[in-house]
């Protein structure tokens, strides 16, 4: 129960009105106003409401993941070059009618690697040689492919690189010999 100001009757504390005609006004009707503090008020819980903060969380999975995808571009920067390096220290000059090329494709992690050959005699090829030559390079990619994988994952790990530890590298070995 609650008193009314105007006429001091006791009223009801859910009544919006007494007897007399004096009528509460509801805070939610009051707005952003000061907060009055009438004796005996009822006050709804709903008008108590908090002010909601933005979540961080969001903003820390975001950073989290363009930082891992920059150090992973840039691993595979690294990597791309010290293979280039290594192949070159190998190899040494390469013949003016053989190049390698290598390219990492960051999201996939696909090394790919293709040796070009131009060979004037390439068009004279039987088919017997190229079914041959087929037969070496599949042999050389059973060899070389699982060694360089094994070899891109440890380079992975201790350049501690977490996307390439969940994707692992991959090899595509590709050999083209044409006729200039």
């Amino acid at each position: 129960m609650r008193t009314c100001p105007r006429c001091g009757a006791q009223v009801e504390v859910y009544s919006s009105t007494c007897d007399c005609g004096f009528a509460w006004v509801s805070q939610t009707s009051i707005g952003s106003g000061p907060d009055i503090q009438i004796p005996g008020e009822f006050r709804p819980v709903a008008a108590l409401e908090q002010p909601r903060r933005a979540s961080l969380w969001p903003w820390v999975l975001g950073i989290l993941l363009i930082a891992v995808g920059g150090w992973h571009v840039f691993c595979s920067e690294r990597l791309e070059a010290s293979i280039h390096e290594y192949v070159r220290s190998q190899v040494g000059e390469s013949p003016g009618d053989a190049t390698i090329e290598i390219h990492i494709q960051p999201i996939t992690n696909l090394v790919a690697i293709e040796l070009k050959v131009v060979d004037k005699g390439a068009a004279a090829i039987k088919p017997s040689e190229k079914l041959m030559l087929d037969a070496a390079l599949s042999y050389i990619r059973s060899e070389v492919e699982p060694y360089l994988e094994r070899e891109l994952s440890l380079m992975a790990r201790k350049q501690v690189d977490p996307y390439a530890m969940a994707i692992p590298y991959r090899i595509a070995f590709s050999l083209d010999i044409s006729p200039e």
